[in-house]
């Protein structure tokens, strides 16, 4: 009887060993897939979002507008909030 114990586990510990190995190799290959799809995402939603930057802050493909064509004078009244009753009033 003992003799018969001895052999099932020498047979089972190579093959329970085996299954698990495999079983390991499997997450592993998955794992690598997975991470392999969420780099080319990641590089898909920088794209997006270099793409938004140049849009939102002008960026990028624009020519800046050259000196000759920005305004000579500015008014004021445009720039500071002025009330209407002290909006001719002269300080010193």
């Amino acid at each position: 009887m003992d003799h018969t114990i001895e052999q099932l586990k020498a047979y089972l510990f190579p093959t329970v060993i085996s299954i698990m190995s495999l079983m390991i190799w499997h997450d592993v290959s998955e794992m690598k897939a997975d991470i392999k799809q969420l780099i080319v995402q990641s590089n898909v939603d920088k794209t997006r979002i270099d793409n938004l930057e140049r849009e939102i802050y002008k960026t990028g493909f624009k020519v800046p507008t050259p000196p000759s064509k920005l305004p000579l004078q500015v008014d004021m009244r445009q720039v500071f909030a002025i009330r209407q009753d002290e909006d001719d009033k002269v300080y010193s």
